[in-house]
């Protein structure tokens, strides 16, 4: 089950609360898309995930949306992207 956070055209310092409320309602395993327009979210979620033991499965961007899947709870093999998205 995927639940979606819709954080376009506000900050992700303001958002964070938010996100972060809604991946402790998910059961282990369930993930979190979380939709974004600030290109300074994805190092906050890269961080934020890593520190939360929440695996960021998937990044990436698309007309100028970011999107980010997290998983909570820690997942055998971490659980990492690959890559980052280009801000070019």
């Amino acid at each position: 089950m995927r639940i979606r956070t819709d954080v376009r055209g506000i900050s992700v310092a303001e958002a964070m609360p938010a996100i972060s409320r809604a991946v402790s309602r998910l059961g282990d395993g369930q993930a979190l898309e979380v939709l974004s327009s600030d290109p300074e979210s994805v190092l906050v979620l890269l961080a934020w995930t890593h520190a939360s033991d929440n695996p960021l499965l998937d990044v990436s961007l698309d007309d100028d949306v970011y999107r980010f899947v997290i998983q909570r709870g820690r997942t055998p093999g971490g659980g990492r992207p690959h890559a980052l998205p280009s801000a070019a």
